[in-house]
């Protein structure tokens, strides 16, 4: 469950970089 839990945390994360990446000015997407 913990584990789970990370790699869902990690999944948001990379999808947050993926997305900053592709639009650089937008902000809103801090997560």
């Amino acid at each position: 469950m913990l584990a789970q839990a990370k790699a869902k945390k990690e999944y948001k994360k990379l999808m947050a970089e993926m997305l900053s990446s592709l639009v650089p000015n937008s902000k809103m997407i801090n997560l």
